[in-house]
């Protein structure tokens, strides 16, 4: 059985199996969380820094391959459901139900007159909430939002993936900003979004 040395930051999702990982050099946390950044780096390259694109990317499909670029160089489980209930996200089988839901939900949002940080406030909010994967659900829900907000804006948040890897005032705030939209309060997760968009290249 593989135990990694090392701490997980506040907030994150216990890793309590790690015999998916496909890196087997891999000792600590710290190193583990530095390979997924790699992984994690090239796949955003590959959805953000490109020209936008008109293709909905709310389907359950194109969701599932989104987890498995981030994370599919570190563990063979990227992109796959997960079959064990977790100490946060909701039961495991109600995962499609809930995706599902959320589809519907977001036709509605782009339907009606919502904002688009609120919606892609709500949709962040929502991936976290249901917790598909055996890990890496923040991560992937923040790429996901980001997808959209370029199809959107052309402008994406940036987020401080490095201090959302330690424990710190930033990491806290953004917890807590989830936990507050798990019952229905979603301005400080909305503040979170707009204090952080900014402009992206532009392409012609």
């Amino acid at each position: 059985m593989v135990i990694l040395k090392g701490n997980s930051p506040y907030g994150a999702t216990p890793i309590d199996d790690y015999s998916g990982l496909k890196l087997k050099h891999i000792n600590t946390i710290k190193e583990l969380y530095e390979a997924e950044f790699l992984n994690i780096t090239s796949s955003t390259s590959k959805y953000l820094l490109k020209p936008p694109s008109n293709k909905s990317f709310m389907d359950r499909i194109y969701l599932s391959k989104i987890h498995k670029t981030m994370f599919s160089q570190v563990w063979d489980w990227a992109g796959k459901k997960r079959i064990s209930n977790k100490s946060v996200g909701i039961d495991k089988f109600q995962i499609d139900i809930e995706i599902v839901k959320l589809i519907k939900d977001f036709e509605f949002w782009e339907s009606s007159n919502m904002d688009t940080i609120e919606v892609s406030s709500r949709i962040h909010h929502k991936l976290v909430y249901i917790h598909p994967f055996e890990n890496g659900n923040g991560r992937w829900a923040r790429l996901v939002t980001n997808i959209y907000l370029k199809q959107k804006l052309n402008r994406i948040v940036y987020w401080p993936e490095q201090e959302l890897y330690i424990n710190n005032v930033f990491r806290k705030r953004y917890i807590h900003s989830l936990q507050s939209a798990d019952h229905g309060n979603f301005a400080d997760l909305v503040s979170i979004h707009q204090e952080l968009l900014e402009d992206i290249i532009q392409f012609t």
